[in-house]
């Protein structure tokens, strides 16, 4: 009896899985779906990570000012954009691929 209710769940939960997860990863795990997605955004996103941090720091510390306040402003700028931006790609970008 136990089996057989333990067969039905697995069977229920792969049926409402597959009708929920519609995108081009189907590892057969919600778990494994979202590992696979952000291990292959995250290697384009250190490049991406690096270079903001290469911007943030040219604005910060090699700015040809007499301001200091307007280079931590150019600074924390380019970050909020950056993020903002990184963050509409990455849920637009999930949800096209993994379908939630």
């Amino acid at each position: 009896r136990d089996e057989s209710l333990d067969a039905l769940t697995e069977i229920l939960a792969y049926q409402a899985y597959i009708s929920f997860s519609s995108g081009y990863i189907q590892l057969g795990d919600i778990g494994h779906d979202y590992y696979a997605f952000n291990r292959v955004w995250d290697l384009g996103a250190s490049a991406g990570n690096i270079g903001v941090t290469l911007l943030i720091y040219s604005a910060m510390c090699r700015a040809e000012t007499k301001l200091p306040q307007a280079q931590v402003i150019a600074g924390a700028t380019a970050y909020v954009i950056t993020k903002v931006q990184a963050d509409f790609f990455y849920n637009k970008t999930r949800e096209l691929v993994l379908g939630f």
